[in-house]
């Protein structure tokens, strides 16, 4: 619910420059973050997410 309540963290174009990891890198590890927030809230309000349809539905996510 943080994650709603304060939002992504933002980095501007020209800091992302800056970085050590590739663009690639950097989307795998919000997605991953994301990803287990979501399944978290999910699981915390007794919604299953490992039935087929919610694996289909993060794997189009990802």
């Amino acid at each position: 619910m943080s994650m709603l309540i304060n939002g992504l963290k933002y980095v501007i174009p020209c800091q992302s420059q800056f970085s050590s990891k590739s663009i690639e890198q950097l989307v795998s590890e919000q997605y991953q973050s994301l990803s287990t927030s979501v399944k978290n809230c999910l699981q915390d309000h007794r919604i299953t997410t490992t039935n087929k349809r919610a694996e289909e539905a993060f794997q189009a996510l990802q």
